[in-house]
């Protein structure tokens, strides 16, 4: 039917026809008829203005909506159209206002309440966040979308990954074939080491669904975790082969090259050099212009696995460093710097970790920064970007200045430190926590420093030291690192010894033999290469009847196969069963870990990433160290600190020394007690070491006041 020339609310109801039709095309001429004979008709510039936004033409979608309502600012929904927009348009705050002002219309408004909640969750305030999706279920319990974005906000915050997953099932039970909840579900399932489960959850979604590259993404990323690295890259190559400009998928195939464990010793060098591939394809794809959508994702995937393939990376993570370092610099401008502090002035410190709380990095020098420094001279803030938090985090919080404690964005600790202006920022350690290695990129300080809790070098140029242990450091060490080495004294850490009474325990309740030779080998898993596998068979055979307790893999029993398998094989090769001669424990609490320790008379540590808490961890019990001086920092941590202690006899030089010595204590019992006195007599030596402080504190004040690195 040919429609009147000035038939407003026929030409209107026509053009929202075509547009639910998706003829988009018909509905936009039609709009423009109606506004060409009335320029403020508010339903012609609403939906014009929603139309425009389905082509992601936003910034138009927003002026038409903007528009519309300073002609009719009282209808609820379309307030909350408005909210919709500008979170698309990264504008969460934003949102989050114009939520408030359907609400103030309408307090029973659902969707307003769900779409504030979720640009709260964009905001990381996440308790807010959680109190509206709650508001929206109050009004209505059947909403399958307030329980599937109130679980988005839940498993964001470490331990509450069970609630977060009941909401997904909760989501799912109203809706249940939604491939975006199914997805969800996965990540809650995966991050509760419900892998298998997790798994099952994305392949349904992508049976629903075929080629969403979230799911794969998902797919790949738990498949990664439980070490079927080969079917994780299947994943990630689908991924970016449906979507090339993704670079979220690029950077996941790129670190997925870094597996868990491996297999061979041949397979560590064929990964190396693909991850070297994939890492030059993506600085290259840097180069085409991806360097925004990559600040994204700085920290999601991380270089962390390199570490564990036992070479120098020095120059690999020099082209990740850079290609990080541009990325966040692309996507966030640069802070006023502090001013050299005046001489009167004390010296502000910085510590930015995901680690103030029961953890190896608190534990090694977090703590010790935190209780030892001279409050005379310094004044020290704690910059808590991960959401745990226990009875150290409160020790830590009442020893700084300021202690301000994450979720939040990149953006606002940038302006949090900033504000601060800090004089000196120290990095525990990077490449552990994801907002950690994005703020680590970005100058925030005049001096930046990053130390060993992950003892490999950033390759990033927003940091100018690494602060190093003297007795750790090979003598040609500076040439491991990108930032200039620091070698602080001794093991460079103020290190306190952590009471823990050990869990009563017994040998057949770990499958130990009462009668053997018990070496613990308690590392992570992922610090034993292929080329050492052997050692254990070797000792072995010279020490009959003994038996290696190991911990399963962080990330459950699929991950800890792999190292299963490997010791099958090369038990094998010697004419052995490893059934007979190893145990893999399940992770355990520091009360029953300490135990188990306990039960054992050896201790080996591990040969290329050396045990530093673990190997003090079995001072509780006096037990000889066995350990190997390896060519990097990483492979002497138990070296430095036997020579601290002047225990050297059981320090290897070459991997036969190593069995020799483990044979050697295994067989021997005079010479096993005659280590153990020793041990109990000196391992005093290594606590509470004020020189390393003194010269911690030298160092800060001079490169506070001397210069400025960043400048």
């Amino acid at each position: 039917m040919e429609l009147g020339a000035n038939n407003l609310i026929a030409l209107v109801q026509q053009a929202m026809l075509h547009q639910q039709a998706g003829r988009l095309v018909d509905a936009e001429a039609n709009y423009q008829r109606a506004l060409a004979i009335d320029p403020n008709q508010f339903e012609a510039l609403h939906f014009l203005g929603l139309l425009e936004a389905q082509r992601g033409r936003l910034a138009e979608a927003d002026r038409l909506v903007e528009r519309s309502l300073s002609i009719n600012g009282m209808r609820a929904e379309a307030h909350s159209n408005h909210a919709r927009i500008l979170r698309q348009m990264g504008r969460p705050q934003d949102a989050v206002a114009r939520c408030d002002r359907a609400l103030a219309l309408n307090p029973f408004l659902v969707d307003a309440l769900i779409l504030r909640g979720n640009s709260l969750r964009d905001l990381m305030r996440l308790a807010e966040a959680l109190a509206t999706f709650d508001r929206a279920l109050s009004i209505n319990p059947n909403e399958p979308l307030a329980h599937y974005n109130r679980g988005l906000a839940l498993i964001l915050i470490r331990g509450r990954e069970e609630q977060g997953l009941a909401s997904f099932e909760k989501a799912l039970a109203l809706r249940p074939r939604d491939p975006d909840f199914l997805i969800a579900r996965a990540r809650a399932q995966a991050l509760m080491l419900h892998q298998d489960d997790a798994v099952r959850s994305l392949n349904e979604a992508l049976a629903i669904r075929p080629g969403d590259v979230e799911a794969l993404l998902g797919l790949g990323d738990t498949l990664y975790r439980m070490g079927r690295s080969q079917e994780a890259l299947a994943g990630y190559e689908r991924a970016v082969a449906l979507q090339p400009d993704n670079v979220r998928a690029r950077l996941a195939l790129c670190m997925g090259q870094l597996p868990l464990s491996y297999e061979s010793e041949a397979e560590i060098d064929e990964r190396r050099e693909a991850y070297g591939r994939q890492l030059q394809d993506l600085c290259a794809h840097d180069e085409r212009g991806a360097l925004a959508a990559l600040a994204k994702f700085v920290g999601l995937y991380m270089p962390f696995f390199l570490a564990y393939q036992g070479r120098s990376d020095r120059d690999l993570q020099n082209s990740y460093g850079a290609l990080v370092c541009r990325a966040m610099a692309s996507q966030h401008s640069a802070v006023a710097l502090a001013q050299l502090p005046a001489t009167s002035e004390r010296i502000r410190i910085g510590i930015v970790s995901g680690f103030f709380w029961w953890h190896t990095v608190w534990k090694i020098m977090v703590k010790g920064w935190l209780t030892q420094l001279d409050r005379r001279r310094f004044e020290v803030f704690g910059y808590h970007t991960s959401t745990t938090r226990d009875a150290e985090t409160e020790i830590a919080a009442k020893l700084c200045e300021r202690f301000v404690q994450g979720p939040k964005l990149i953006d606002d600790w940038r302006e949090t430190i900033a504000a601060d202006a800090p004089h000196v920022l120290l990095y525990p350690e990077i490449n552990m926590d994801p907002a950690t290695a994005a703020l680590a990129a970005l100058r925030l300080a005049p001096v930046q420093c990053m130390s060993w809790g992950h003892p490999e070098t950033s390759g990033y140029s927003t940091i100018d030291y690494f602060l190093s242990s003297e007795l750790m450091e090979p003598p040609d060490a500076d040439a491991h690192y990108n930032e200039q080495l620091v070698r602080l004294p001794n093991l460079s850490v103020y290190y306190e010894p952590f009471e823990v009474t050990p869990a009563q325990m017994s040998r057949p309740e770990l499958g130990l033999r009462p009668d053997a030779i018990a070496f613990w080998c308690g590392q992570s898993l992922f610090k034993y290469l292929p080329r050492h596998d052997d050692i254990y068979p070797r000792i072995a055979l010279a020490a009959p009847g003994c038996q290696f307790a190991f911990i399963e893999h962080p990330d459950g029993k699929s991950a800890t196969d792999v190292f299963r398998q490997r010791l099958e094989r090369v038990f094998a090769a010697h004419g052995l069963a490893a059934a007979d001669y190893c145990v893999i424990l399940p992770r355990m609490l520091p009360p029953q870990f300490v135990g188990a320790i306990g039960l054992c008379d050896i201790v080996l540590d591990s040969i290329g990433w050396s045990g530093f808490t673990t190997t003090l961890d079995g001072f509780h019990h006096d037990h000889p160290v066995v350990t190997l001086a390896g060519p990097l920092m990483r492979g002497r941590h138990t070296t430095a600190v036997l020579t601290m202690m002047g225990v050297t006899e059981t320090i290897a030089r070459t991997v036969d020394d190593y069995v020799a010595m483990a044979q050697r204590l295994a067989t021997v019992a005079t010479w096993r007690n005659a280590i153990r006195e020793r041990m109990r007599a000196t391992k005093h030596l290594v606590y509470r070491d004020r020189t390393s402080i003194t010269a911690l504190e030298e160092f800060l004040t001079r490169v506070a006041r001397d210069r400025r690195a960043g400048s």
